[in-house]
């Protein structure tokens, strides 16, 4: 009899699991099924188009230069559909790539150069259901010639009304390539230090450098190799490599060290960063800093005290909540079978 309990036990708990799993992947499945979203969008190459790439504008300019491009939207869905169009200057994103997919204006080094000066376009379209509609940007580019590139991404979003069934709203949305040159002067590359401090980065503790990319030009290949110890205690010491990332025209990066989900502790480190791309470039930085008890003390207690549940913790909260009310009722299904 006891073995027939825990045989029905065990597999109550392996199918309540099995449903809590099902239910999570059916979760991400639904959002991939999305992935039909009516409509497309396409460039419409300039004369002054260069290279062999028409996927994106690639645009030879000069300087004070004024000039109007168009962009397609095709609405193939059978409604007619808003979209909301934006100009996002390139910047390195968390992961260490090149991004277009978030507005990051304080990323930007020099002011002269960003998208948003440059560049204007209505900020919402409506086109008609199956059928087409051209999108003018209007651009100006600076008094003063520049060598290097402007890199940003025209972010068109359909995004999907609320509804009583749906409490949620989803967006779909495409980018589409821009790219800006007035010369093909190679230049030097840079890269500077700019801060080191503790920090939440990807939910975790972490220690964060900030990098500068000076120039007006996007890198790529770059492999980094990273230390950091504590100058008092070497055995609290983090050794990371990384490769192939990248790093925007002039702007700024938060290289992060994650700390291995341990606290953060207070004290005097030092950083020893190399930085190598395949141009047989190479920056080296060795930078003593300090970590004050009050940034470890508040970096720690978000980490600690997060209350935020993604679908993966509610599982497993679940889960457990399963096998211990499964266990409590076991024991006490036990006492009664002894008692008898």
């Amino acid at each position: 009899m006891k073995k027939n309990v825990c045989f029905n036990f065990i597999a109550f708990l392996c199918l309540t699991l099995f449903s809590l799993i099902s239910f999570s992947n059916e979760f991400s499945a639904n959002e991939s099924n999305e992935n039909q979203i009516g409509y497309h969008i396409y460039a419409i190459p300039a004369e002054n188009q260069i290279g062999d790439k028409d996927s994106f504008f690639n645009l030879r300019m000069k300087p004070n230069q004024k000039q109007t491009i168009e962009f397609v939207i095709a609405n193939t869905s059978d409604k007619d559909q808003s979209y909301q169009i934006g100009l996002n200057q390139a910047y390195t994103n968390e992961q260490g790539y090149i991004d277009y997919s978030k507005k990051q204006s304080n990323s930007i080094i020099d002011k002269r150069f960003s998208i948003d000066q440059l560049a204007t376009v209505s900020k919402k379209i409506t086109v008609p259901k199956q059928s087409t509609k051209k999108v003018p940007i209007t651009l100006t580019m600076p008094v003063e010639e520049f060598d290097g590139e402007i890199l940003a991404g025209i972010r068109v979003i359909k995004q999907e009304e609320k509804s009583e069934e749906k409490s949620i709203t989803n967006e779909y949305g495409y980018i589409l390539g821009l790219r800006l040159t007035e010369t093909d002067k190679e230049l030097k590359r840079a890269i500077k230090l700019k801060k080191i401090k503790p920090a939440v980065s990807f939910g975790k503790t972490s220690i964060v450098a900030t990098l500068l990319n000076p120039v007006m030009e996007s890198y790529g290949n770059l492999n980094y190799q990273v230390k950091i110890q504590n100058k008092k205690k070497p055995s609290i010491t983090k050794e990371k490599s990384f490769t192939g990332l990248q790093l925007a025209p002039s702007s700024q990066y938060n290289f992060s060290v994650d700390w291995d989900g341990e606290r953060i502790i207070a004290g005097d480190y030092r950083l020893k960063l190399t930085i190598t791309d395949k141009k047989s470039n190479k920056w080296v930085f060795n930078k003593d800093f300090t970590i004050q008890s009050q940034e470890a003390a508040k970096v720690n207690k978000v980490v600690v005290g997060d209350t935020g549940y993604s679908i993966n913790k509610l599982v497993i909260v679940l889960v457990l909540l399963v096998i211990a009310a499964g266990i409590t009722l076991y024991i006490i299904w036990r006492k009664k079978s002894e008692r008898s």
